[in-house]
């Protein structure tokens, strides 16, 4: 029988409904055999993707009921395992059915995220002295007042020769899925400060995430090799790594699964919370006497955020904003550009009334912690089972981060160009929008999108989204939820919505958008002057006035 599938919106999904009930239905199997077994079919079996791709697609839709499994029936006897699924996804084939009663005399082939030689990815024995750390719950530092000042109260432990005698964390700046990041200030004999810096302490490790080469590169922890290699290229060319995330260095804690990282403090705080005051206007309604129409973000800042964030990407993606790509460089995908992970620098004031001084906002990428270090120099794809890597339909993130792994779709330049979007169409928008954007073109409610109104989120695998977008289906003149997009030209507007389109080939790429905006700002000259008007902004600012270079800290000892 088949089943309903409406909201299974892609080729894997269509398989995995009739495989699943297949096997419910007519074997004995424990959860994890089923896993291992649909998963092992689904990459080792070309001719039950061809059966699922070719007709799970109807008049240009996706079909309403699944297909049925193929003829024959490809569910085995026995549960395939996981060394089964090794197989499969490394050949491409399917594995041999005979069961393996006892542990095989040869090794089995491995995914590419195991190992049992981790000694292969992980740094040279031996280790460096590690100092003790207080238990780190990312948990309770989120919820928990005295858990967050126990975390503060530690010391930095930057690697030797540096000691952190005088440093002390006096903030927590954010915690995250991966991590939490706290600001620390050194200060003179006399209390007074003399240096600041952000210390980010990413989750602990689980012990399998610890043994997985996926989150390795170069014997490093995939984060800190990123920041590593960032740093590398900005001794080199400096102002071509100015819009990311400075770092001093990093603290490694093998056997606790534990590092730090060491970075620059950015007093603009991130731009999430620095949208907070244009967020409350336009959230009131316009026949409130508190309503300013003309409260808005100036369109010179969005243009001016656009530029920096590709122009990172872009020294991401080919290591130079030189000719071509760098010779050996291998390819770095944010994956996460959202607004939190941007990050504010404030340049002195004096220095804006100099001749191609900086604006007084610059945007800095932060975060690398799910970022991607191809291993390869064209792109990625995610391994292993889809059930890995897809926990939830998450419409923050671009159509290729929410769909199972495709030799055809990669994870590169196009997927950031993507973020850049998104990020841009949260500052058009003027709002503090915690999910990914939608389309303003959904006139019946769709119950599989309830918590959106209805709307049809961008990077979900729908009909609609195949269609390139316009000024009809997103950031709409007409649209009542679109407000403030009155205020932005077409040309802003339309960057933004090839930024967001479902197909990677239909998006710009950033070398594009660079030259979109060079192009504005040579058309639009006042966009420049308000830009560099610090006056025309209603940016909510932290406020971290007592942590000022030379200011006095009462610091218990």
């Amino acid at each position: 029988n088949t089943q309903h599938a409406s909201s299974y919106n892609n080729s894997w999904s269509y398989f995995k409904v009739d495989a699943v009930a297949y096997i419910n239905a007519n074997r004995n199997w424990t959860v994890e055999e089923r896993n291992h077994t649909v998963s092992t079919i689904w990459a080792g079996n070309v001719n039950v993707q061809n059966h699922y791709n070719t007709l799970t697609w109807v008049g240009g839709v996706r079909a309403a009921a699944t297909p049925g499994l193929p003829n024959p029936n490809p569910i085995p006897a026995i549960p395939y395992t996981a060394e089964a699924l090794a197989f499969a996804k490394t050949t491409g084939k399917p594995p041999s059915l005979t069961p393996s009663p006892s542990p095989p005399s040869a090794p089995a082939p491995t995914t590419q995220h195991t190992s049992s030689q981790p000694d292969d990815f992980w740094p040279k024995r031996p280790w460096s002295p590690e100092p003790k750390l207080p238990p780190y719950d990312i948990d309770m530092v989120k919820a928990n007042s005295a858990s967050r000042e126990a975390w503060l109260s530690t010391e930095p432990y930057m690697p030797p020769p540096s000691h952190g005698s005088q440093w002390h964390g006096v903030q927590v700046l954010g915690v995250g899925g991966y991590g939490a990041a706290g600001l620390w200030v050194q200060t003179y004999a006399a209390g007074n400060i003399r240096d600041k810096m952000v210390i980010k302490e990413a989750k602990p490790f689980t012990a399998s995430q610890w043994r997985d080469p996926k989150n390795w590169r170069d014997r490093l922890p995939r984060e800190i090799r990123i920041h590593q290699l960032v740093e590398e290229r900005r001794s080199v060319e400096p102002d071509s790594c100015r819009h990311l995330v400075c770092s001093c260095g990093h603290r490694l804690w093998m056997q606790s699964r534990r590092y730090r990282l060491y970075l620059d403090f950015y007093s603009g705080g991130d731009m999430r919370s620095a949208m907070k005051n244009y967020a409350e206007n336009w959230t009131k309604n316009e026949d409130d006497s508190e309503f300013n129409e003309e409260e808005y973000l100036s369109e010179g800042l969005i243009w001016y955020t656009i530029r920096p964030l590709a122009t990172a990407c872009s020294l991401l993606h080919k290591g130079s904003l030189s000719d071509g790509e760098l010779y050996g460089w291998r390819p770095i995908t944010h994956l996460d550009l959202q607004l939190p992970n941007v990050v504010l620098g404030i340049s002195d004031s004096k220095d804006r009334e100099n001749e191609g001084s900086e604006p007084p906002y610059v945007p800095i990428i932060a975060d690398f912690g799910i970022s991607f270090l191809s291993s390869e120099g064209h792109g990625c794809t995610l391994s292993g089972p889809p059930e890995d890597f897809i926990p939830t339909f998450d419409t923050r993130y671009p159509p290729e981060r929410n769909q199972p792994p495709s030799d055809d779709i990669k994870l590169g330049e196009k997927t950031d160009v993507w973020g850049i979007g998104n990020i841009a169409y949260k500052l058009i928008m003027n709002g503090l929008i915690d999910q990914g954007p939608v389309r303003c073109d959904a006139h019946t409610q769709d119950e599989d999108f309830e918590e959106y109104d209805g709307k049809i989120p961008l990077a979900a695998q729908h009909w609609r989204n195949l269609f390139q977008n316009d000024d009809t289906n997103v950031l709409s003149y007409d649209c009542p939820k679109c407000r403030p997009t009155e205020s932005y030209t077409d040309d802003l507007k339309q960057l933004v919505r090839r930024c967001l389109n479902y197909e990677q080939g239909k998006r710009p790429t950033l070398l594009e958008i660079i030259a979109e905006a060079d192009q504005h700002f040579g058309e639009f000259s006042g966009h420049m002057d308000e830009l560099m008007d610090k006056g025309r902004y209603n940016l909510k600012e932290p406020n971290f006035e007592e942590f000022l270079i030379g200011e006095a800290m009462d610091i218990d000892t």
